[in-house]
C-alpha cells in the first residue's frame, strides 16, 4: 500500500465519528495484516488485527474492515467493522445544561458488527461473541441491548431488545431540581 492510499484509507475512517468542525483535529493511522484497496471502485478492505487510530478522537479495533465511498466521491456510503469490534471514543461535551458529559468524556463500545450508512448517518451495533449483544459503557455508566442505534443526525440512540442498563450513582444530578427537568 502506497503512504497516499495509507492516509487516504485513515482519513474515510476516521469520518465515521467527526463533525465537519472536527474534521481538521489531526491524522489517523490505520493498520491492519492485509489490505485490498479498489481505487477506482471506492472500496477499501482491510483484514486481521485491524488498528485505527484518531488521537483524541476514535480507537477502533476489529478483525474486519470494509468501506465503500459513494461513486466519484470521497463520502463514506457504508462502512463495517466486523468481528470482536472494540471502539474508545472521545466525545465533545453536551450543550446541554444538566447533562454530565464533559469535555474528552471517553465512550467504549464492544460489538460484533459495527455498520454506519454514510447516506443517512446512523451507525448500528449489533452482537458480541461473549455476551449475544453489542455494549456502551460510558463514564455515567453502561448499557447492552440486542442492536444499538445511533442517529447522529438528530443526535437519538436507541435501544431494541433485552435493554439493561447500569448507572453510576456519582453521574446522577446532586440538586433536586436538576433532576426534574
Amino acid at each position: 500500500m502506497t503512504i497516499r492510499q495509507y492516509l487516504l484509507a485513515g482519513g474515510i475512517a476516521a469520518a465515521l465519528t467527526l463533525t465537519a468542525a472536527e474534521h481538521q483535529v489531526g491524522e489517523g493511522k490505520l493498520d491492519a495484516d492485509e489490505g485490498e484497496l479498489e481505487l477506482r471502485d471506492g472500496y477499501y478492505h482491510f483484514f486481521g488485527n485491524v488498528r485505527f487510530r484518531y488521537p483524541g478522537v476514535l480507537d477502533l479495533d476489529c478483525d474486519d474492515l470494509r468501506i465503500r465511498l459513494l461513486k466519484g466521491t470521497s463520502q463514506i456510503d457504508r462502512l463495517i467493522a466486523s468481528n470482536r469490534v472494540v471502539m474508545t471514543i472521545v466525545e465533545a461535551p453536551s450543550t446541554n445544561a444538566i447533562s454530565p458529559l464533559r469535555a474528552g468524556a471517553t465512550n467504549r463500545v464492544y460489538a460484533a458488527l459495527a455498520v454506519y450508512n454514510g447516506t443517512n448517518d446512523i451507525v448500528t451495533l449489533t452482537g458480541t461473541p461473549e455476551s449475544g449483544q453489542p455494549w456502551v459503557e460510558r463514564s455515567e455508566g453502561s448499557f447492552k441491548a440486542d442492536v444499538i442505534t445511533f442517529d447522529r443526525i438528530n443526535d437519538r440512540l436507541t435501544a431494541k431488545g433485552n435493554f439493561k442498563m447500569i448507572i453510576n450513582p456519582a453521574s446522577l444530578p446532586k440538586n433536586p431540581t436538576e433532576a426534574t427537568r
